[in-house]
């Protein structure tokens, strides 16, 4: 839902405003985000696959940010979101968080990119 997550961005006053989801029970992606739900931020970020149980969440790939983060980064230089933007936005409470409720699909490996596939195979026929 790109428009409640747009709106509810607009609203917010964050710096930036991450798509997370809880997919316990749909895929064998690894929960990456700590949330705090009273504040509605992101309070802790990490890729790794062996994150405590403390971590309900996973990024649903779907960030919207304002301008001011934009322009922390270098001009012409790679960088990797969320090992140099997200820890400085986190540490400032910034970083909020939308909760996608529809199923997330993630792809990137060939077995969930086919469980992707099917998906849409199944429902381009409807």
């Amino acid at each position: 839902d790109y428009r409640g997550m747009a709106k509810e961005y607009m609203g917010s006053k964050r710096k930036a405003m991450l798509a997370i989801y809880d997919n316990s029970n749909e895929t064998d992606v690894p929960f990456n985000v700590m949330i705090d739900k009273s504040k509605e931020i992101v309070t802790v970020y990490n890729k790794r696959k062996d994150n405590p149980p403390s971590f309900k969440y996973c990024d649903a790939g779907v960030i919207a940010v304002d301008r001011q983060v934009v322009d922390l980064i270098e001009e012409k230089k790679f960088i990797s979101f969320e090992e140099a933007i997200y820890p400085r936005i986190i540490s400032e409470e910034g970083l909020g968080y939308y909760m996608a409720e529809c199923r997330f699909y993630d792809i990137g490996t060939i077995q969930r990119f086919k469980v992707f596939e099917q998906y849409i195979l199944k429902n381009a026929k409807k």
